[in-house]
């Protein structure tokens, strides 16, 4: 089976919603990990995993990747509905999340996804890193540690 790298970078203001949005997906309490910014100021939270495709499929089914992106990837469309019921299913409550919230966090997403081995994980979210937007100058990496894991 193949899998991605994805980086993954919300705002700092939805930090604590992504990582709960995180948390309801299975993939722990702390995904965003990485603070970005440019000088002190941290605007963005990164994160970094080795992915399946359903987890693909999933962001794919609340609108979030456009089916060119899963067609690139290769990554089955009928999975997309799968990945539907994934986010149908989620316990929101359960990790003080709201619809709202959730359909916030993956609005805001900054996305990007490579096959696994196409691309050095570092240099992969630097690229996807440097797509966000910068109030004065480009933004940096405040600090950085690569997290590599299997995310269904």
């Amino acid at each position: 089976m193949t899998h991605y790298s994805a980086i993954l970078i919300v705002p700092a203001d939805l930090w604590d919603k992504a990582n709960a949005l995180g948390a309801a997906l299975g993939h722990g309490p702390d995904s965003y990990t990485v603070p970005l910014g440019a000088d002190d100021t941290v605007t963005h939270y990164g994160s970094r995993s080795r992915v399946l495709p359903i987890f693909i499929a999933t962001l794919a089914a609340a609108g979030a990747v456009p089916p060119e992106e899963l067609e690139r990837l290769d990554v089955d469309p009928a999975l997309v509905s799968a990945g539907g019921e994934v986010v149908a299913g989620l316990d929101l409550e359960a990790f003080g999340l709201t619809e709202a919230d959730r359909d916030a966090v993956i609005a805001s997403l900054i996305w990007g996804f490579e096959p696994e081995g196409g691309v050095e994980p570092a240099q992969h979210f630097a690229d996807v890193a440097a797509n966000l937007p910068a109030p004065e100058g480009p933004l940096v990496v405040v600090s950085i540690t690569l997290r590599n894991e299997i995310a269904a």
